[in-house]
């Protein structure tokens, strides 16, 4: 009897995958081979759920990005009010959301020069802030919207870039404390 195998969770194992890659030597270097044989496979279960490396690629930064979305959801069913649980499930303030910046900022670069890409990217961006802006309309937020959305947006970009690459100078509290602040 054949393997009964769910393909979007397979989908999902391979862009995990892709994402390990892409934290271990970056995403220029990536291929369908290095993914496969992260997950002990060929070539060819990679290829059967991804036509190319590009659908791979975009696929992948989606995935990221839903990941990030599915912690925000959580934490708001726990409680937390959307504008904060955007701003934490965002920041990299553990390992898990450290490695989830790598893949993003790896994909930024990669953005520049690719349309599809640049699609997904600027879509995200666009969701990104208007759920800050949700967020803070939320709270009651009484000035423009669009501006001070913009500038969280700038503040979380920002302040990961910097606890991505100096996670010892820019630890959880520090990154929380430049929100508490903002936002007071």
């Amino acid at each position: 009897m054949p393997k009964l195998v769910d393909h979007d969770a397979r989908r999902a194992q391979v862009a995990t995958l892709a994402q390990d890659v892409i934290c271990e030597q970056g995403l220029a270097s990536l291929t369908l081979r290095d993914v496969a044989g992260k997950g002990g496979w060929s070539p060819t279960a990679v290829t059967h759920y991804f036509r190319n490396r590009d659908d791979l690629l975009v696929f992948t930064l989606q995935h990221s990005r839903d990941e990030a979305g599915r912690r925000v959801a959580a934490a708001m069913e726990a409680g937390v009010d959307l504008l904060q649980a955007t701003i934490e499930q965002t920041l990299p303030l553990d390992d898990t959301r450290r490695r989830q910046w790598q893949v993003w900022l790896a994909f930024w670069g990669s953005a520049v020069g690719s349309p599809a890409l640049a699609s997904v990217q600027a879509d995200a961006q666009r969701k990104f802030r208007g759920q800050l802006r949700a967020g803070l309309e939320a709270r009651g937020f009484d000035g423009d919207l669009d501006h001070e959305s913009g500038r969280l947006v700038a503040l979380i970009d920002g302040t990961a870039v910097q606890a991505t690459f100096a996670p010892r100078q820019w630890p959880a509290e520090r990154q929380l404390a430049q929100f508490s602040n903002h936002l007071s």
